[in-house]
């Protein structure tokens, strides 16, 4: 069975370092600095990497929380545990600065067959009454078309994007047919809300235009659809959302609720 983890690393850093979104691209060369060399090359060949990262900052206190998550566990095995063992200090190259690790948290420890089961069993099927989901894009999100930037979150993208990190990672069978993507989108799903905006992330002196949020849409009445989708949400903080989520864009995290009061 493959392994989904997340680790919290709190970290304390210097006095005047700049706490933004960019900082994801500094961490992930600690990642590739702390992990083994063969186990680095390999993740810089793959489309989609076994992990996403990002940072929660807080300004009063000069620290920051930096998730990590593991969507296999090879990852899990070198990566998170490289990170959990790395000494106190660590040394960030590109900022010429030294961070010190407060506190080192596994926070979520599961697998893909008992998330599955939340969801297809038969002591946990879902209710009947049609239910909404709402994703919190916690940091900078976007998704890729056609070589352009889509700067909202359009179902048929967040859907088939957590679908293609499922089938990749899971090793499961049941998502992995023709016939999925086509039953997920056969009916327009309703929005219900959303609160968002533009947040550029910055990478390398280039601007990546992206949003933040908050997005609510109802699912479709079919128990087998809303089921892949609950099922798709709560394996969406894991794995994040949209491009480049090894580097801090597309940190989510999501509500199911089953009460439609709107």
């Amino acid at each position: 069975m493959n392994t989904l983890q997340t680790i919290k690393l709190k970290l304390a850093v210097p006095q005047g370092m700049r706490l933004n979104q960019s900082l994801g691209s500094v961490l992930q060369g600690v990642i590739m600095e702390t992990i083994d060399t063969q186990y680095a090359a390999y993740l810089h060949q793959q489309n989609l990497r076994p992990y996403s990262q990002h940072c929660v900052f807080h300004a009063k206190s000069q620290t920051l929380d930096w998730y990590i998550s593991a969507l296999n566990t090879d990852a899990s095995h070198k990566l998170l545990l490289p990170l959990l063992n790395m000494p106190d200090t660590v040394y960030l190259r590109q900022k010429q600065k030294a961070i010190t690790i407060q506190q080192r948290t596994l926070i979520r420890d599961t697998t893909y067959e008992k998330l599955a089961e939340n969801f297809f069993s038969k002591e946990s099927l879902i209710t009947n009454s049609p239910s909404t989901i709402t994703f919190h894009f916690q940091t900078s999100t976007a998704f890729r078309r056609k070589g352009q930037y889509v700067v909202y979150p359009e179902i048929p993208l967040l859907i088939t994007n957590l679908l293609k990190r499922w089938n990749t990672f899971s090793e499961m069978d049941f998502l992995n047919s023709s016939d999925i993507v086509p039953l997920l989108l056969e009916h327009p799903f309703e929005v219900i809300q959303y609160n968002l905006s533009m947040k550029y992330f910055s990478l390398e002196g280039t601007k990546i235009p992206a949003f933040q949020g908050n997005f609510s849409f109802k699912t479709d009445k079919n128990q087998t659809v809303r089921q892949i989708l609950s099922l798709l949400a709560t394996f969406a903080p894991y794995a994040g959302v949209g491009i480049k989520t090894a580097i801090g864009m597309g940190a989510v995290t999501t509500e199911i609720n089953r009460q439609t009061n709107y």
